[in-house]
């Protein structure tokens, strides 16, 4: 399962600078409650830096064919990630960033696992650290969510079929109160009220979820 932190978590501080087009630099704290950055202007950069203060650790990117790379330190046990915001083809006035894995880096604290990473929604741009915690639940009841990552845009969600999930798309979930986000959380249950069929297609899931309601 996967749990989303908007703020700071134990054994590591983070700092988030724009570079402005002018070359301006600036410091940015992000919104508690859903790691909110302000308005990003493309051809502006955004650069997270991780100061882990725990000895046992370990920082790598992924590629598209989850093959690591060790990340070299800037200090002691300092990291840094930068996205450029560039033009999005499809909403030429907003901005989009690189896509999962090119928007996150890895860290492993103590045995720990966490993603650090800049997300897009609608065009603004927010921060959030993901812990990927050991699912020790064995069955889940259809309809309820095995995990969601805002990081990559999308999660997985119980079927009646015990072999295929279905998929769910950020863009397919409705605005949650709690922080304005399209998210869910492992373990919630969600109401299906339409899907499209991808038995036909090359895809680990049996449908994907277009329309849907939080229980």
């Amino acid at each position: 399962m996967i749990k989303h932190h908007f703020s700071q978590i134990e054994g590591l501080v983070t700092f988030i600078t724009l570079t402005q087009k002018d070359g301006t630099k600036k410091d940015i704290v992000p919104n508690l409650q859903n790691g909110w950055l302000g308005v990003i202007h493309i051809g502006e950069k955004i650069t997270i830096t991780a100061v882990v203060t725990k000895p046992h650790h370990e920082c790598f990117s992924l590629d598209t064919n989850m093959v690591k790379t060790l990340k070299k330190s800037i200090g002691e046990g300092t990291y840094e990630k930068s996205v450029k915001v560039v033009e999005n083809p499809a909403h030429p006035k907003k901005g989009m960033i690189a896509h999962w894995p090119g928007n996150m880096m890895c860290l492993v604290i103590d045995g720990k696992n966490f993603n650090l990473g800049i997300y897009e929604q609608n065009g603004y741009f927010f921060f959030v650290i993901e812990e990927f915690i050991p699912d020790e639940k064995k069955e889940y009841r259809p309809n309820e969510v095995r995990w969601f990552s805002l990081l990559r845009g999308f999660g997985a969600v119980a079927s009646e079929n015990e072999i295929f999930d279905y998929r769910l798309y950020f863009l397919n979930i409705p605005r949650r109160k709690v922080n304005q986000l399209r998210f869910v959380d492992s373990g919630e249950l969600i109401k299906i009220i339409n899907s499209k069929n991808l038995v036909n297609k090359k895809t680990q899931f049996i449908a994907e979820i277009t329309e849907m309601t939080v229980d």
